[in-house]
C-alpha cells in the first residue's frame, strides 16, 4: 500500500497535508471508488485529531478559529489521482505549524512602535528585534497519530472490494 498512497507536506503559504493515490488514472470504476471512500475516511481522521491538536494539546485554545477553519477536501486531480487536502485558511496556522526564524518588526505607518509596559506608561520604539516562534508541528502530528487508522481506512477499503468481487 506504500507504493499507492503517500502523504506529504505542501509547500505553500497556508498549512496543508495533501494524501494522494497515485496511478489511478486507468484504474477501474470500483477501486476508484474504493480509493476515494479510503482517502474521504483517512482525510476525516486526520481532521478529527487536528481539532483535538488545537484545542489545548499542542496549542492553548483562544478563540477557537483555527479549530473551526480545519477542513478537508478530497477530489481528482488533473492526472487522475485522488487527492485528499487536509489544513486551515487561517493565516497564522503556518506559522504554528512550521514556525519562524528571527525577524525585524518595524512601524508601517508611524516613525515609532507604542508597546504599552504597565502602570500607564508607554515605551516608543522603532524597531523590535524579534526572536522567532518554534514550530508546533500541530498537522503533522495529526497525521502521524492517526497512522494507524488511515492504513485501515484504505485496508477496510480494499477487503471491501475484495469481498464484493469474490461474492
Amino acid at each position: 500500500m506504500a507504493d499507492l498512497i503517500s502523504a506529504r507536506r505542501k509547500g505553500s503559504l497556508l498549512p496543508e497535508i495533501e494524501l494522494i493515490a497515485t496511478g489511478q488514472q486507468a484504474a477501474a470504476p470500483l477501486l476508484r471508488a474504493g480509493l476515494l471512500r479510503g482517502t474521504r475516511k483517512a482525510a476525516g481522521a486526520i481532521v478529527r485529531r487536528a481539532k483535538i491538536n488545537v484545542s489545548g494539546r499542542f496549542l492553548r485554545l483562544r478563540t477557537g478559529k483555527l479549530r473551526r477553519s480545519i477542513r478537508s477536501r478530497v477530489f481528482v486531480g488533473k492526472s487522475g489521482d485522488i487527492v485528499g487536502l487536509i489544513g486551515s485558511r487561517v493565516f497564522y496556522g503556518r506559522i504554528l505549524e512550521r514556525g519562524t526564524g528571527p525577524y525585524l518588526i518595524k512601524p508601517s505607518r508611524h516613525d515609532f512602535l507604542t508597546i504599552p509596559v504597565g502602570g500607564g506608561r508607554v515605551l516608543r520604539v522603532q524597531e523590535v528585534h524579534h526572536p522567532g516562534h518554534r514550530a508546533r508541528r500541530w498537522l503533522r502530528h495529526s497525521a502521524e497519530e492517526v497512522r494507524a487508522e488511515v492504513e485501515a481506512a484504505f485496508r477496510a477499503e480494499l477487503e471491501r472490494l475484495l469481498r464484493g468481487r469474490s461474492a
